[in-house]
């Protein structure tokens, strides 16, 4: 890690600097199983590209992960606005209804994502 560590502070390209969060930020999740270094780099994405989908779906999971609610929502409300893709947005707003319901205890959020994703595509099961 310190390999990419060292590659990203020499690095003035900013997407470059992304490329190498990114893989970063798998390398902690997937190989090393830890979640809260991959969620810092994950975060240092955002901080070069507020709009980085790969970065909010992998944080928005993390959070999940580590049953940090409140904030895999936030990151899931605004991935929601940012994707195109009809059913991986179904997909999240279904686990944002899920979140509201079972995590949060607000039924009357969780039932709005729940129509909001019948509405987007009633078609695509979520389960």
């Amino acid at each position: 890690m310190d390999v990419l560590s060292r590659h990203i502070n020499a690095t003035g390209d900013i997407h470059e600097r992304i490329e190498l969060y990114f893989a970063m930020g798998q390398v902690y999740e997937q190989a090393l199983e830890n979640p809260d270094r991959a969620i810092e780099a994950y975060s240092d994405i955002l901080s070069f590209d507020p709009d980085h989908t790969q970065a909010l779906d992998a944080l928005a999971r993390l959070y999940e992960q580590i049953e940090s609610w409140n904030k895999a929502a936030d990151v899931m409300r605004r991935l929601v606005e940012l994707v195109d893709d009809a059913t991986y947005k179904v997909s999240v707003v279904y686990r944002l209804g899920r979140i509201h319901e079972e995590h949060l205890n607000d039924s009357d959020v969780a039932e709005e994502q729940y129509q909001h994703a019948l509405a987007t595509n009633p078609r695509t099961s979520t389960q």
